[in-house]
């Protein structure tokens, strides 16, 4: 065989090669980004259909009923603040870190909590969730769903329905 026909069908191989490389790429690029995209539609979809709240109710043996936040943790407010301001700052925020919203989350009230959810804005420009205008946080050593150790301490009481 001839060396330019050699050469002739190893180029003709690899154009096929890059050809058939660059069709199936762009293919399963663009079947991941229609997936995405369905994904994201199916998950705007459940947010408007099925909302979490802010804040449910649940029951702490020995605490009795008392607010929660989305994530299951229990949420307590200071006797140190006033209606939609915030006293804590510093050391408290490390014990007691505030409840913020992320860009992403929106207010949705119910799940029970009967008072007025809402938000505020602190100090540093993060919007902390308030009920009833009582500024709201988690207490540092709660480490699971379903925990209430922080009621009581001092001034700070879980946050009753």
């Amino acid at each position: 065989m001839k060396t330019s026909t050699i050469i002739w069908t190893i180029v003709g191989i690899l154009i096929v090669a890059l050809a058939w490389f660059w069709f199936t790429t762009q293919t399963a690029a663009q079947d991941y980004s229609e997936g995405q995209t369905k994904a994201n539609a199916a998950q705007e979809y459940r947010s408007e259909v099925e909302p979490i709240p802010l804040l449910r109710v649940a029951t702490t043996t020995g605490v009795g009923p008392h607010l929660v936040a989305r994530n299951g943790m229990t949420v307590y407010r200071t006797d140190k603040d006033s209606r939609n301001k915030s006293n804590c700052a510093g050391a408290c925020v490390l014990a007691w870190p505030p409840y913020v919203l992320t860009s992403s989350q929106t207010l949705i009230g119910g799940g029970g909590a009967a008072g007025k959810v809402g938000t505020m804005k602190r100090r540093d420009g993060s919007i902390q969730v308030t009920y009833e205008g009582a500024p709201l946080y988690f207490w540092k050593k709660d480490v699971k769903p379903g925990e209430a150790r922080g009621e009581g301490m001092g001034k700070w009481h879980v946050v009753r329905p």
